[in-house]
């Protein structure tokens, strides 16, 4: 029973709605980058994304409650650029590409 968590209906409604925006913008980083590995967490009136083929650790942070929910082209700004700090690519995701990178200690090296 100490693995149970009860929260009133205003904290469930936002949790849904947090869930909600991390889904959009989940969705629409797999759609403009497809291949990459793209984690969205959300709660506290912010959204951080991560690519996890980039590095788990860094990532881009929305801050929801100052800036509200952030239209398709911050999204796809914020992933460019996390793509870009690893020198990744911008289009799909290339295997031979992501393996050819130098890497400490199994991570990605930021280049910015």
């Amino acid at each position: 029973m100490d693995r149970i968590t009860v929260i009133d209906d205003e904290d469930f409604q936002a949790d849904l709605k947090y869930k909600a925006i991390c889904d959009a913008i989940g969705s629409k980083l797999a759609m403009v980058y497809p291949g990459y590995r793209w984690r969205v967490e959300g709660g506290g009136g912010i959204a951080d994304v991560r690519c996890e083929h980039a590095s788990g650790t860094y990532g881009y942070t929305f801050n929801l409650v100052k800036n509200g929910i952030p239209d398709s082209s911050d999204v796809i700004r914020a992933g460019g650029e996390i793509l870009e700090s690893f020198n990744l690519s911008r289009r799909s995701f290339d295997t031979v590409e992501f393996l050819s990178r130098p890497r400490i200690l199994g991570d990605l090296v930021m280049v910015r």
